[in-house]
């Protein structure tokens, strides 16, 4: 089964909805999620994450039965495969409802210091993104 998230907006007497994250699906499942940070006209920003719960990795078995995560080496036995989590990765969209598209999408791993988490505010003359580490402008799209 795969996990979809999507944003899903008004349009006249109609609903639309257009997908905006995935999280890899069949045997290595996952987790993706997003909420609304703010609006500014037909502009929304999003954010949310994706998570996989397991990485598909091939399995080797050593001489006690043990099984790890094979290296590559010519002498190792291999086992199958499973599933072996990972970190998840951090969005932060801007989604325009009026063309029914993503217009900016900024993607990085879960930060361990929130403080240097990417920042996006809509202002007149378009939207303002900042950091701890950089400030930058994006004119009116």
């Amino acid at each position: 089964m795969d996990m979809v998230s999507y944003v899903v907006w008004k349009d006249g007497d109609k609903l639309r909805a257009h997908p905006i994250g995935y999280a890899m699906g069949g045997r290595c499942p996952g987790t993706t999620g997003f909420a609304v940070e703010g609006t500014s006209g037909s502009l929304v920003h999003l954010r949310g994450s994706e998570a996989l719960e397991g990485g598909y990795s091939y399995m080797c078995e050593d001489k006690k039965g043990e099984l790890y995560e094979c290296t590559g080496a010519d002498d190792e036995v291999g086992a199958g495969t499973a599933c072996l989590g990972g970190s998840p990765t951090e969005y932060d969209l801007v989604f325009d409802t009026k063309q029914g598209k993503v217009l900016l999408g900024i993607g990085r791993p879960s930060l361990e210091n929130p403080a240097d988490d990417v920042k996006i505010s809509f202002e007149p003359t378009g939207l303002k993104l900042s950091s701890a580490a950089c400030g930058d402008r994006i004119e009116k799209f």
